[in-house]
């Protein structure tokens, strides 16, 4: 009810935006800049929380090739930000300095993640499906998570974005390159299981995939050794709905 409730709000301030525009332009500009937004976003959420009671039968990773961050909803999220950080600075000059400054430093933030995407220091990080592991990499270091150290999975969401949760029963099997990182990845995971009550944490928004199907996949070649014979070079994720 909160998401509907969310997109409600949403819809009224939008409506509102559309009245005030023939008469304080600037007003209207402002309301329909930050509730527009706000309404897409609550209605996708809505929308994707209904496909995934979907759940598939089966998912099939063909591995071996890193799966990526999509390098272009970043550079979406980065332009985006810089559009609406520059409009509400611009037509927000009434609601006072403080306004503007923070609404100046939206735009500025989105200028320069977009940058950093256009320069491919962004997006970072990469999941991979081996035959006998699930890899985890970032910029720094690389976890290889042996299929059978994986005690358990959970799907859920983060900030109304989907999260797939990975635990593990035993640290001492998890391979890390380099050595050296091997502290810093147990410190990490430890500090995820403060934060997100798990190990890791596959936020599956960055790559394109759909979170059911992920942990459908993840739980099959966990649970099948026999499964993971057919990861092959190429990464692509199918899954046959119900």
């Amino acid at each position: 009810m909160k998401d509907y409730l969310l997109v409600a709000i949403s819809a009224i301030f939008v409506v509102i935006g559309c009245i005030l525009l023939p008469r304080d332009p600037d007003a209207g500009i402002v309301a329909l800049a930050m509730f527009g937004p706000c309404l897409v976003f609550f209605a996708y959420a809505i929308l994707r929380r209904h496909r995934r009671k979907r759940v598939p039968l089966q998912a099939q990773v063909l591995g071996g090739t890193p799966l990526r961050p999509l390098r272009g909803r970043l550079l979406m999220l980065g332009l985006g930000m810089l559009v609406l950080g520059t409009v509400l600075a611009t037509h927000g000059a009434g609601a006072g300095r403080v306004f503007v400054w923070l609404t100046g430093f939206v735009a500025g933030f989105g200028a320069v993640l977009s940058v950093l995407v256009l320069l491919r220091v962004l997006p970072a990080g990469y999941v991979q499906f081996d035959p006998d592991a699930l890899v985890i990499g970032t910029r720094r270091d690389t976890v290889r998570v042996p299929w059978s150290a994986i005690s358990g999975m959970a799907e859920t969401e983060l900030h109304h974005n989907p999260v797939v949760l990975i635990w593990v029963g035993d640290p001492a099997a998890l391979n890390v390159q380099p050595e050296s990182r091997t502290a810093r990845v147990l410190a990490r995971m430890t500090s995820s299981r403060n934060w997100l009550g798990a190990d890791f944490a596959i936020m599956c928004s960055q790559y394109g995939i759909d979170s059911t199907v992920l942990l459908v996949a993840l739980g099959r070649y966990a649970a099948e050794p026999a499964a993971r014979a057919e990861l092959a070079p190429r990464a692509r994720v199918a899954a046959a709905s119900a």
